[in-house]
Order: C-alpha cells, then sequence, then structure tokens
C-alpha cells in the first residue's frame, strides 16, 4: 500500500513540475507543487528513506520560501512553511543532524508564534503551533517557558471551542428531548380529533 501511495505522489509531483515549468508564474499551481513536494516526502519519511525525503522536503520549502514574501493576504504559504520545516525536522532527526533539527523546528516556531501574534483565535495556527511545540518537546529539543505559555494558550482556543460545541450539542439535545416530550401530546390531540 505505502508502494502505491509513493509511486502515486511521486508521479502527481513529476506533473505539477511538468505544469509548472510551463507557467512558472502561477501561485496556486506553485503552492500545490509544494504541497505535493511535501506529502511525497512525507511517505518517503514514514517508509525511512530519509535522504530522498529530505530532498523533497528542500523542492517544498524552496517553492514556499518563493511565495512568502508576496505572500500579505493569505497566510497559508507561511503556515504551510512552518508545517513543512516541521516535517523536515523529522527527517533531519533521523538522520542524526539533531543542529538541522532544531534549526527547523526554531524557525517554524517563529514563523507560526507571528502568525498567532496577527490571528490569536485561529485555531489552524494553535494546531500547527501546538504540533511544532510538541516536536520540540521531545527529550532531544529545548523548549522555553514561552512556547509553553503559547501551546497552553492554543490549547485553552481548543477548549473554548470544544466547550462551545458541548454547549450547543447540550442544546441540540435539550430540544430533541423536548421533542419527545411533546410528540406524545401531540399524538393524543390528533386522535381525539
Amino acid at each position: 500500500m505505502e508502494t502505491q501511495r509513493q509511486r502515486m505522489t511521486e508521479l502527481l509531483v513529476q506533473t505539477l513540475n511538468k505544469m509548472f515549468v510551463q507557467r512558472p508564474q502561477d501561485r496556486d499551481l506553485r503552492r500545490d507543487l509544494a504541497q505535493a513536494s511535501r506529502i511525497h516526502a512525507n511517505i518517503l519519511r514514514l517508509t525511512n528513506k530519509q535522504q530522498a525525503a529530505l530532498e523533497f522536503y528542500q523542492q517544498a520549502l524552496a517553492h514556499l520560501e518563493e511565495l512568502v514574501p508576496t505572500d500579505r493576504r493569505d497566510k497559508k504559504s507561511q503556515d504551510r512553511l512552518a508545517e513543512t520545516l516541521r516535517d523536515q525536522a523529522n527527517s533531519l532527526e533521523a538522520t542524526g543532524d539533531l543542529p538541522g533539527a532544531i534549526a527547523a523546528l526554531t524557525r517554524a516556531s517563529e514563523i507560526v508564534g507571528t502568525l498567532l501574534r496577527q490571528f490569536p483565535n485561529s485555531t489552524e495556527y494553535a494546531h500547527t503551533n501546538a504540533s511544532i511545540l510538541l516536536d520540540r518537546a521531545d527529550g532531544k529539543f529545548r523548549i522555553s517557558i514561552l512556547q509553553v505559555e503559547q501551546f497552553a494558550v492554543g490549547v485553552v482556543v481548543g477548549e473554548r471551542r470544544l466547550f462551545y460545541y458541548g454547549n450547543v450539542q447540550q442544546g441540540v439535545d435539550a430540544r430533541i428531548h423536548h421533542v419527545d416530550d411533546i410528540l406524545p401530546q401531540f399524538r393524543k390531540r390528533v386522535r381525539s380529533r
């Protein structure tokens, strides 16, 4: 199954590369190519082909680096850059390049930290930040108190959203029970007519 996924993502990257040669100014295509390269690299990393994975991470990072300076409105490229750096750090760690892994995670954390300062209620950026901080919390990496505080904020935002969802669900449950109570009364009225 993994070899099929690996082959499919490899073909996707090759196809997008061919398209990109024809349309190098297409920002959406560049973003899609970066994402496809990242996904292919992740599959290679999970099948323990670290050097090949690192090459595809580099390709993805190069494309994202081109997008970020001009992505004033859409911060998705910055978020993907942070996610890709995080993934790359895992491969770097697996190859024994601990300083490189720490540098990649530190840069990813800085990028998503900037995004969170701009958009403090973003669950997407909080999730990316939490993932990076959990990787940094690994015994091999150092994590600062500020980063723990940022992680805590991300957890609190997530908990608030779950709490809100729970309140909505309780409201729905109450209405369902209310309908269950009213339905027999309604049936009695209909039958009595």
